[in-house]
Parts: C-alpha cells; sequence; structure tokens
C-alpha cells in the first residue's frame, strides 16, 4: 500500500502487548507522517500535535475496509 499523508486508515489487528494507545480494532486513524515504508507515524487523540509510531501491517486502507465489508454482507446469506 502506498500510504498519504492525510490518509485515513482503519486499524485491523492489535500488537502483541494489546492496542497501540488505547485504539480499538475498527478505528480510524490519521496518518501525520510516513517515516519508511512500513512505520507511520498517526495522529493521536490526547491533545494538540499527540502523535504514535505503528508500523503499516496493523492498517487497512478505508475504501479497502469499507469494499470489504460490503462484500461480506452482500455474500452473507
Amino acid at each position: 500500500m502506498n500510504w498519504q499523508v492525510g490518509q485515513i486508515a482503519i486499524l485491523k489487528k492489535k500488537k502483541k502487548n494489546g492496542f497501540p494507545k488505547g485504539r480499538e480494532i475498527g478505528d480510524s486513524l490519521e496518518i501525520l507522517r510516513i517515516q519508511n515504508s512500513s512505520t507511520l507515524i498517526i495522529k493521536g487523540s490526547k491533545r494538540p500535535g499527540d502523535s504514535f509510531k505503528l508500523d503499516a501491517s496493523f492498517l487497512e486502507d478505508v475504501v479497502e475496509y469499507r469494499n470489504r465489508i460490503i462484500e461480506e454482507i452482500l455474500t452473507d446469506e
């Protein structure tokens, strides 16, 4: 996935030691910066300027997420 600054992503899995910064699976996260191809800087929610690092493997593009959910709903009969 080619992530972009300002893009919204969905948290798709948790870390071994729990959820990053109190987030839950399915939460929307905004990408502030791209550190490298696998590490993203995510906008925090505790105070202005708050951010945290997260491996890109924990995220799914919001459009891909919505399309997958719609497909699951339509094929689940």
